[in-house]
């Protein structure tokens, strides 16, 4: 009996603790201190956008939640693309947690290897973020874990929308990166 308690607890340990896929990406010098948290008001994360220099931004929405589907795939994609590219664009993860769960998502951040920066504004429903932060873009077609790519001038260059897939998503905003 103890042989089979045994080996149910070595089969437990033994799996991957995180559904993190593998991404190739270096993070040997990554800390906890590079997962980036900033509490902003929408004002202010639309000053920072429009105030960037960089020729390429990205404002990705990101669910809180690592129970959506759309996150949870699209996180890893996102997370090797900045580890990689970051001296290219500049990318607003914009993110609707409040204060009180900055903890629990500074943590799921950094036990999954997510090292973007996360902008926290609060409890603004997606729709006014979409509308404050991208006048431009049509809102009625984005889905959660979507983004909007901008040019150095605020332009809008591309969005996603519901019915991309995580791949072609990320086919194009990797070609504004090459």
């Amino acid at each position: 009996m103890r042989f089979i308690i045994l080996s149910i607890v070595c089969i437990f340990i033994c799996q991957p603790v995180s559904s993190q896929e593998n991404i190739p990406v270096e993070t040997a010098n990554i800390t906890q201190k590079n997962v980036k948290l900033v509490d902003l008001t929408i004002d202010e994360l639309k000053e920072r956008i429009y105030h960037s220099t960089k020729n390429t931004k990205v404002i990705y929405f990101y669910r809180n939640s690592n129970t959506c589907e759309a996150s949870r795939l699209m996180n890893p994609a996102i997370n090797e693309l900045y580890l990689k590219h970051k001296d290219k664009f500049d990318l607003f993860v914009v993110s609707r947690a409040n204060k009180k769960n900055k903890e629990s998502l500074h943590n799921y951040l950094f036990f999954e290897g997510y090292y973007f920066p996360v902008y926290m504004i609060g409890r603004n429903s997606f729709r006014s973020m979409f509308n404050k932060l991208c006048p431009d873009c049509n809102h009625r077609i984005i889905g959660y874990s979507g983004f909007f790519i901008l040019d150095s001038n605020n332009t809008l260059l591309n969005q996603t929308n519901y019915d991309l897939s995580k791949d072609e998503k990320i086919q194009m905003l990797s070609s504004y990166l090459d």
